[in-house]
């Protein structure tokens, strides 16, 4: 699956491979769409296009990752054998940085 680009505002859904693809303008979604039914054309159109299960959307909100907090802002103490801050707070996870995924406009992300 390619990484979505921020600029992209539209994805065209394609039922029947279980396809996406995400544009930067209306027209473009529509293009990649119509270019699938006429490459599957000369064999029948499937049942999922023909119940309406194609679809163009467009993107108005993105996930993002916000980190809050990373094992590099703290350092090894030896005779605690731990990991701790500036503040003596003990670095508690089994992962490098931690943080939370937030779903934000797409304006907010790009600018």
């Amino acid at each position: 699956m390619k990484k979505p680009r921020m600029k992209d505002k539209y994805v065209a859904y394609y039922s029947a491979n279980h396809e996406y693809e995400e544009h930067g303008t209306l027209e473009n979604a529509k293009e990649w769409l119509e270019e699938q039914y006429n490459e599957d054309a000369t064999e029948g159109y499937s049942q999922e296009s023909c119940n309406g299960e194609d679809y163009i959307a467009h993107i108005t909100h993105r996930s993002m990752y916000a980190q809050r907090d990373s094992k590099e802002k703290y350092k090894w103490d030896e005779a605690a054998q731990g990991y701790f801050n500036s503040d003596g707070e003990e670095w508690c996870s089994e992962h490098d940085e931690v943080g939370v995924m937030l779903i934000n406009k797409v304006e907010e992300i790009q600018g």
